[in-house]
């Protein structure tokens, strides 16, 4: 169940035409919009499945595998 806090997520993952990362709420990998970092760098998305929202941190890292 997610909560109402805005959880920063510091890593993320390209996988075939879209950026993933894993939900803090729930652990579900989620793509997320956006096709170069600078583009989700700091930027809020929700998870429509659990409800929970999350931010790309601006220290976040491309990673192989989230």
């Amino acid at each position: 169940m997610a909560t109402d806090e805005i959880l920063t997520v510091t890593r993320f993952s390209w996988d075939c035409d879209s950026y993933v990362v894993r939900c803090p709420h729930c652990n579900a990998v989620i793509g997320i919009e956006g096709r170069v970092p600078d583009h989700i760098l700091g930027e809020q998305y929700q998870h429509r499945a659990c409800g929970g929202w999350l931010e790309v941190g601006f220290n976040a890292r491309e990673v192989t595998a989230v």
